[in-house]
């Protein structure tokens, strides 16, 4: 369902069909831009979702790929930033941390 404010700004719940990889998205528009909690779901069968603020997401997501493997972590103003956590499909787990949406590397432990 999506509705118009008078102003002709998009308003209301948009679900939309979507070119590859993505396939469908849905979430809400507040005066013309994505603003609120988004699902995308992909071709592969992987879903994303997570808080939209002002058109670019922004918080906690959660990215679930098709191949089974899944990654959490916020992103700020669009972009990676902070700590995420990686769950391969083989049960393997990983810790990444991001930066203005660069990956940090950090040195190896001994």
């Amino acid at each position: 369902m999506t509705r118009y404010a008078l102003n002709s700004a998009l308003a209301g719940l948009l679900l939309a069909v979507l070119p590859a990889p993505a396939a469908f998205a849905e979430g809400p528009y507040v005066d013309g831009k994505k603003h609120g909690r988004w699902t995308v779901r992909h071709a592969d069968g992987g879903v994303s979702e997570g808080p939209v603020v002002d058109g670019k997401r922004h918080g906690q997501w959660t990215l679930r790929f098709g191949d089974g493997s899944v990654w959490e972590g916020p992103f700020f103003d669009g972009v990676k930033h902070g700590q995420w956590n990686l769950r391969d499909a083989d049960g393997s787990t990983k810790v990444r941390e991001f930066r203005h949406g660069e990956r940090i590397e950090r040195p190896a432990t001994p």
